[in-house]
């Protein structure tokens, strides 16, 4: 067999243990293919009986390195899965067990502000000196935002008409609801994420690619229907590409757009799950937003600590989020804009006709309508 002799030979071999278990007879006793050290990487992901293929009399020694604040391994048969514990992973079963772990306490990922949110998971956790070389995105007034698409009350939409953080009428009036609880679905997130994108793109076409941005959502048919949006403009922004959260565990982008979809009045059980959470929140290296209803997750104690980093505690006692607006801004007159949707599209508009990034920017103040400035 030339596979055989092939891997007799070879002193490093790459593989996914689903692809290992599936050639097994490759990695026999007496195969003649041996191997002293066995690493795994994302061990936390892998249950007990897959880590078992790993493992013969010639493995010296066993090296996993994996998270286990993040998500595990699923095992689709529930007995097994909630009374056997076989989702249980070995890294966290050595974890459980009191096996001293080697703990590597810094971060490289993102910049510090987005590591701010799962930072307080890990013990001491500081940032690498390579992510203060990490450069901001040109037109945000930060990194980090929370677009809330929240409807005010009747009263005091009224009571705000003629107030820069009117409500805009676009949501009230849209022809689809917001919400589909039955298909789990938000159309104006939907969107919300392409004009942000396009926004993004536009203002950073030097820097940015649609390769750079990733949209996540917690449900599939949301991610269905982002794909739908996102195709529909495909031609504008190219191909950027949508993960649910649990698939995107181990990957990360330069730019991370989460659709929350529920607008209920706490999050589902799903979305109140700590592992999977911290995998929400440290996917991002220089940008994250958050679309989503503010007064559906404010109140969650699980996320508590996010919004402690989106929101300082001293500005919750001051402010809340009137509606569905962007913080944007011109860097060199640091000139902060609460930007709506139809506001930004206006932006956006008026950017392709001058067709000068920096010109446009210089313009915000006088493009956008019914938005509040602040010097």
């Amino acid at each position: 067999d030339k596979r055989l002799l092939l891997l007799q030979q070879c002193d490093i071999l790459f593989c996914t243990s689903s692809g290992l278990a599936s050639q097994r007879y490759l990695w026999m006793d007496d195969s003649g293919v041996n191997f002293d050290i066995c690493l795994v990487e994302e061990a936390g992901k892998l249950n007990e009986t897959e880590s078992l293929v790993l493992i013969n009399k010639n493995l010296s020694r066993l090296i996993l390195i994996g998270d286990d604040k993040q998500l595990s391994g699923v095992l689709k048969h529930k007995p097994l899965s909630s009374e056997a514990n076989y989702s249980q992973s070995l890294f966290a079963r050595m974890r459980r067990l009191g096996v001293k772990p080697i703990i590597l306490n810094q971060q490289g990922r993102a910049i510090s502000q987005l590591a701010d949110l799962y930072r307080w998971r890990y013990t001491n956790m500081i940032d690498l000196p390579v992510t203060e070389s990490f450069k901001n995105l040109h037109g945000l007034y930060s990194p980090l935002q929370f677009i809330s698409i929240e409807k005010l009350p009747e009263e005091e939409e009224s009571k705000n008409a003629n107030k820069p953080y009117q409500f805009d009428k676009f949501y009230l009036n849209a022809v689809t609801p917001a919400f589909d609880q039955q298909s789990e679905t938000n159309s104006v997130e939907a969107e919300w994420v392409v004009g942000l994108i396009t926004y993004l793109l536009l203002m950073n076409c030097d820097t940015l690619s649609s390769s750079a941005i990733t949209v996540l959502t917690p449900y599939r048919n949301q991610k269905k229907l982002l794909e739908k949006k996102l195709k529909e403009n495909q031609a504008e922004i190219g191909d950027v590409v949508v993960f649910t959260t649990d698939e995107y565990q181990g990957k990360e982008n330069e730019v991370v757009i989460l659709s929350l979809v529920l607008t209920g009045p706490s999050p589902s059980p799903h979305l109140r799950d700590d592992k999977r959470l911290c995998v929400l929140t440290s996917r991002a290296r220089r940008c994250l937003f958050f679309v989503g209803k503010f007064s559906t997750f404010y109140n969650c104690p699980e996320w508590k600590p996010i919004f402690d980093v989106i929101w300082p505690q001293q500005q919750q006692q001051q402010q809340q989020p009137r509606g569905p607006y962007l913080h944007i801004q011109n860097e060199e007159k640091k000139l902060e804009v609460i930007c709506s949707l139809p506001s930004l599209r206006a932006v956006l508009k008026k950017e392709k006709e001058r067709k000068n990034q920096d010109e446009g920017i210089d313009q915000l103040g006088e493009v956008l309508k019914g938005v509040k400035l602040k010097e």
